[in-house]
């Protein structure tokens, strides 16, 4: 097997996103206990904003606004700000920046 390493790569960034089928409840406002410490050791850099979603229920009938839900979203970094994870209580997300790409033949 021979490997090809190209100078410049053309992926900046891999994105992965799982979505939770219910939302738990228990991430609206807090962390679960002792989380945060945990994930701090491989994601120092800990940041949290508040997020408003708009509320739609759509069935055969139509479109209802049901109102907004407030909600927190925590994203924690590696110390070079290259890797991310994010959590909110509808989704979890991670993503890493790429650096050379090495493609074996």
């Amino acid at each position: 097997m021979k490997e090809i390493c190209y100078k410049r790569n053309f992926v900046t960034e891999a994105i992965s996103k799982v979505e939770f089928l219910n939302p738990i409840k228990e991430l609206n406002n807090s962390l679960p206990k002792g989380f945060s410490d945990a994930i701090k050791e491989f994601f120092p850099i800990a940041e949290s904003k508040a997020i408003t979603n708009n509320v739609v229920e759509i069935t055969d009938k139509g479109a209802v606004n049901k109102g907004t839900e407030k909600s927190t979203e925590w994203t924690f970094w590696s110390k070079e700000r290259k890797k991310k994870i994010s959590l909110s209580k509808d989704f979890c997300n991670a993503s890493v920046g790429i650096g050379q790409t090495r493609v074996y033949i």
